[in-house]
């Protein structure tokens, strides 16, 4: 492994050199910001169980008043079961004429209750302002022998307009006969505004731009702010799944409706401050890398461009060209390039010298053997010369 890295090109090293500078930091970044975002998802989940904790007492608390209401309602002799109880024509306006006075004495002891409606087993029907048609069948929604049963939300016709509502009621029975055949005397109804049971800008407060679905005990959702889910639809399955990896999804039971509350946040919300530190940190990061990379490239440059150099100059020197011999390399760059420049120039003007010599050296042997060749020629033809001139003159005299 060691040798095959000595075997890279120097460019390639020091690429590699800084890699394992910048991923190692990348790496322990992206760690830091996961970590974070657990640290904030976890402390923002506690934060949002404590809101839902605090809108649930609440809920409770004014729960409570509403329900002590109704309890004294159904259970007030005087005035309720006397009427169930009354039979004259004469007596049963004038007590018609008292508990209708009573409701809505009883009606102004609570901020938010619309209507009091008493239904007896004789089919008597007492109440404020609500539209009985709309009240009457939720009557035999209403279980036998409970303190109070809340029917969820209903959407009921008043004089001026039709409201949502939440309707709770509980049966009545009589204060006086306690006997095992006693029997139902009838029903009471109350029918309240929403925002009766808690403050209808608890979202706001809560996280802006969270989305908030409180549900009766059938799933109706009687309060959203969501703009895409009406009210008395059932409150989306991806939200209750808590399919949605982009959004914080946090539950709870509404004990005195039966319904359930579902507060849904959006992680971009949740995870602003660490997005905009990761954002910052990203352009630090490019900062740094531009900053590192221009250096770099600085640096491979002055590596490199003398080492092409030299390359480029040993090639043409394999051409075999004398000529080539009396070129230097002419660098700048890091001292150690430097003192091998000077040194391969002061070898090319020592190997330039050597060349020199030899070629004067091989020139005047060349011209020693010529001398040598051109005697060796001169003896020859002195020798031919009178051999010929004695062959000529025996030939004349025959």
């Amino acid at each position: 492994m060691k040798g095959s890295l000595k075997k890279l090109p120097i460019a390639w090293q020091l690429t590699l050199l800084t890699s394992l500078i910048v991923i190692p930091m990348l790496l322990i970044m992206v760690t830091n910001y996961f970590r974070s975002v657990e640290v904030v998802k976890r402390d923002n989940s506690n934060y949002v169980q404590g809101g839902i904790s605090q809108l649930k007492q609440t809920i409770a608390a004014n729960s409570e008043h509403i329900i002590r209401i109704l309890d004294t309602v159904a259970y007030n002799g005087q005035t309720v079961q006397n009427y169930f109880y009354v039979s004259d024509p004469v007596e049963k306006f004038e007590a018609y004429t008292q508990l209708r006075n009573y409701l809505s004495d009883m009606m102004g002891m609570k901020d938010g209750l619309l209507d009091i409606m008493l239904v007896g087993r004789n089919n008597t029907k007492v109440n404020i302002q609500g539209n009985l048609n709309d009240l009457m069948p939720i009557v035999d929604e209403i279980p036998d022998q409970t303190l109070f049963y809340y029917a969820g939300y209903r959407e009921i016709d008043f004089v001026a307009k039709t409201m949502p509502v939440l309707v709770v009621g509980a049966p009545v029975y009589s204060t006086t006969e306690f006997s095992e055949g006693n029997k139902r005397l009838g029903t009471v109804l109350m029918t309240i505004s929403i925002k009766s049971l808690f403050d209808v800008n608890f979202p706001d407060k809560l996280f802006n731009g969270a989305k908030v679905y409180m549900s009766d005990r059938m799933g109706h959702v009687f309060f959203t702010n969501d703009p895409s889910t009406r009210l008395g639809s059932l409150i989306p399955e991806q939200v209750l799944a808590g399919s949605n990896r982009k959004y914080l999804v946090q539950k709870d039971s509404i004990p005195d409706l039966g319904g359930e509350i579902v507060i849904e946040i959006p992680n971009e919300i949740l995870l602003r401050g660490i997005n905009d530190i990761r954002k910052q940190q990203l352009i630090l990061v490019a900062v740094a890398l531009l900053l590192l990379i221009v250096p770099l490239l600085f640096v491979i440059n002055n590596i490199l461009q003398p080492l092409k150099k030299m390359m480029r100059l040993i090639n043409e020197m394999r051409m075999g060209q004398k000529n080539q011999l009396s070129k230097r390399i002419q660098v700048g760059g890091y001292a150690e390039m430097t003192v091998m420049t000077t040194r391969f120039n002061e070898m090319m003007a020592e190997i330039e010298e050597l060349t020199e010599h030899l070629v004067e050296g091989k020139r005047l042997l060349y011209e020693s053997e010529l001398v040598k060749r051109r005697a060796e020629l001169a003896y020859l033809q002195s020798q031919i010369n009178p051999h010929f001139l004695y062959k000529q003159s025996s030939f004349f005299r025959t």
